[in-house]
């Protein structure tokens, strides 16, 4: 059985950091993966065609894609367009309001995608309950794993050290970007009125927001293994989204045992950790890249 994996990039575009694509490519049998990136619509098409995959595992965002009749599709559905056009803040909801109406906007044109992706798909995996409900399809549910040989626990003294966190504060780290669906307008107030904590902001964003208060150290598209030691220099992950899908990095935080103290949106939505042991609660909630892969290789064999 031969499987194709179609997404814009296998690896991550912060750091060249493993993906889902990466993880499934490199651990499903026999199994390529391709970056629509390096491919033309008309030249994907005909490498379908002339490779006769089995399966074609694919991000909904890409739209329904023409195979032959007998290749099974597999559609991933990860990204949350329906309930982001939904929670626009006020302001920017006013700006954009004309423009969602005439349905040619960002959020609609690939919700348009999607619906036509998940209309042709054999088989549809949500890496949450919470967007499965918001798509009402139905699905499959596998959280993207986490690798908890890389997110794990460390010495929080020496790392604080390492990195010039202060030895003695109470730190606290947010991991994610400035958009306003992450809900950075309302952490960077909760920021600017506490004078009390120390704050960790890594960053992925192309461009740094201005920020002068001292209490703040930032960080920007940092590596994986830099991450996790940043996650270990912190005492809580803070978190404030509007949308989640899953939300990997809380999770990431998680199994380096650091609590979380987030918006319910994203897999936070129907569960939420007690915070007394967050690693070994994160196992338990089946959140390990093993047991996310123990789950794929079922539905490879099924079918």
């Amino acid at each position: 059985m031969k499987i194709l994996i179609l997404n814009e990039n296998i690896y991550g575009t912060v750091s060249g950091e493993k993906t889902l694509w990466s993880v499934l490519a490199k651990n499903l049998p026999n199994c390529e993966a391709i970056a629509l990136n390096d491919f033309k619509e008309e030249d994907l098409e005909s490498y379908i065609k002339n490779n006769s995959p089995d399966i074609l595992v694919f991000n909904s965002i890409l739209g329904d894609i023409k195979t032959p009749e007998n290749v099974k599709k597999i559609v991933v559905l990860q990204d949350n367009f329906l309930a982001m056009k939904k929670v626009l803040p006020g302001k920017f909801r006013r700006i954009i309001s004309k423009i969602i109406r005439l349905g040619n906007d960002f959020y609609s044109l690939n919700i348009k995608k999607q619906k036509s992706a998940l209309l042709g798909a054999d088989l549809v995996i949500a890496v949450s309950r919470d967007i499965a409900d918001w798509y009402r399809v139905k699905t499959k549910i596998i959280p993207i794993g986490i690798d908890m040989n890389l997110f794990k626990l460390m010495n929080k003294e020496s790392l604080r050290g390492k990195y010039n966190i202060p030895l003695h504060s109470f730190v606290k780290i947010y991991v994610g970007s400035t958009h306003l669906v992450k809900g950075w307008d309302i952490l960077q107030k909760e920021i600017e009125n506490d004078k009390d904590n120390f704050y960790i902001l890594v960053f992925k964003d192309g461009k740094l927001p201005e920020i002068s208060f001292k209490n703040v150290k930032i960080f920007n598209r940092v590596s994986q293994t830099t991450l996790a030691e940043l996650y270990n220099c912190a005492d809580i992950y803070i978190g404030r989204s509007r949308v989640e899908s899953l939300w990997l990095t809380p999770i990431e935080a998680m199994f380096c045992n650091v609590p979380v103290d987030v918006s319910r949106v994203g897999i936070f939505k129907d569960w939420y950790p007690e915070n007394k042991n967050p690693r070994e609660e994160a196992f338990k909630k089946g959140l390990s890249r093993e047991e996310m892969l123990l789950k794929w290789n079922k539905i490879i064999d099924s079918l």
